[in-house]
């Protein structure tokens, strides 16, 4: 002051430091809300194109805070095909219309792609203009995983109920049918050796017994399908029996299509050599037909491979890799129904993948198919290593 004093003003803020660390509190609980349920807020100003976006909702789309939010911007982590879908989405607000709940797909930085919902609601002012959009977005990218995994777990089951049925259908009537086909093709060779050479009578024996030779190979793949049959299991390396089926294949196949092994020494397996065997021989000759009379490469690869997770065992692969016709997605979903075939009436009975579906399973493994149209097909089985414990008492070497 003038005559040499000192005047202060002292200001009670303790309410105010209160109420602060409340609405930091307030903030903190929120955000640990939506950290939880992975559902963030964003507010959209209709303006300035500017977005105001929570913590979540930084984190689900995997932005730091130093991003800055904007139309201009935003649209840049969108999945193309679920861009126009999103500008719809926004448009209707502005016309004045409630919009609905949206899915679409955000591409990260990292270039992971997450499933996310928004919901929106619009802020009107007074005079009923649109001033802004608020609304959460929720990751649901672990939701739509398990439903696909569910999906495909219940396509699988499907498919098992329908093997399990086609099965105790084929055990009942297996032995009866062999008993009827026994005397059919009896008495129709033992027509053919009556029967004079060129003669009408032999013609039509020899459409009998070559007719009931198939109807008794078609019992024993039915057999096979459901699995009725006792199967041996010994240990066996993968690689030696492909090897030997590709041995008997190579004259059967046309020159125009190359045979390229890609096979490598792998450990043994537990099962029946000589199913592997039709599996491969199925699997090659179905390349065969896809591929035609035209140029084309089959490629046959077997390897050694890791424990995908930890606490399983290390599996071999075997692929068996065609330059054929390929399939649709409908053909994929199908091909290992019994009785499915896409060949021409009389070239095939629908049952060769059926078989080599219950084969593989019935080793324990696998078996998955990657094909587009005109891009060919990849045949991909995964069967389990024998035991240690098991190889040591058979003593085979590792």
């Amino acid at each position: 002051m003038r005559s040499g004093g000192i005047a202060g003003l002292r200001v009670d803020i303790t309410a105010l430091k209160q109420a602060q660390a409340a609405l930091r509190e307030s903030e903190e609980r929120l955000d640990r809300a939506q950290r939880i349920a992975h559902i963030g807020s964003w507010e959209l100003d209709i303006a300035s194109g500017g977005f105001l976006w929570s913590k979540e909702t930084y984190r689900i789309r995997g932005l730091s805070k130093d991003f800055q939010p904007s139309r201009s911007n935003v649209d840049d982590y969108v999945h193309p095909d679920d861009l126009e879908g999103v500008k719809a989405w926004l448009a209707d607000f502005r016309s004045g219309r409630r919009a609905s709940t949206l899915e679409f797909r955000i591409r990260r930085p990292d270039g992971e792609m997450r499933h996310v919902r928004v919901e929106g609601e619009p802020i009107i002012d007074a005079a009923g203009h649109l001033l802004k959009i608020t609304g959460t977005m929720q990751d649901i990218t672990e939701i739509r995983d398990a439903e696909a995994q569910r999906r495909i777990l219940e396509d699988q089951l499907h498919h098992s109920q329908k093997l399990e049925a086609l099965g105790t259908l084929a055990g009942g009537i297996a032995h009866d049918l062999n008993n009827t086909l026994v005397p059919v093709i009896a008495m129709a060779k033992l027509g053919l050796k009556r029967a004079e050479p060129g003669s009408g009578a032999r013609e039509g024996f020899e459409l009998i017994y070559q007719a009931g030779l198939r109807a008794r190979d078609l019992v024993k793949q039915v057999l096979a399908f459901s699995r009725k049959d006792t199967v041996d299991r010994q240990p066996f390396r993968v690689h030696e029996v492909v090897e030997e089926a590709l041995a008997m294949l190579r004259p059967t196949i046309p020159s125009t299509i190359a045979l390229e092994r890609e096979i490598e020494p792998v450990p043994p397996i537990m099962g029946d050599a000589s199913q592997l065997h039709q599996v491969v021989v199925n699997l090659v000759m179905n390349a065969v037909h896809a591929t035609g009379m035209r140029l084309g490469t089959i490629t046959v690869t077997v390897h050694a491979m890791p424990a995908v997770a930890p606490g399983e065992s290390d599996f071999v692969r075997l692929s068996v890799r065609d330059t054929g016709c390929g399939m649709d997605e409908a053909t994929q979903k199908r091909i290992f129904d019994p009785f499915f075939t896409t060949k021409a009436v009389g070239e095939g009975s629908g049952l060769g993948l059926s078989v080599v579906h219950g084969i593989v399973t019935g080793h324990g493994g696998t078996i998955a198919v990657e094909s587009q149209p005109d891009q060919g097909a990849c045949f991909v089985i995964d069967l389990p290593l024998a035991p240690t414990r098991i190889l040591r008492e058979e003593a085979m070497p590792a």
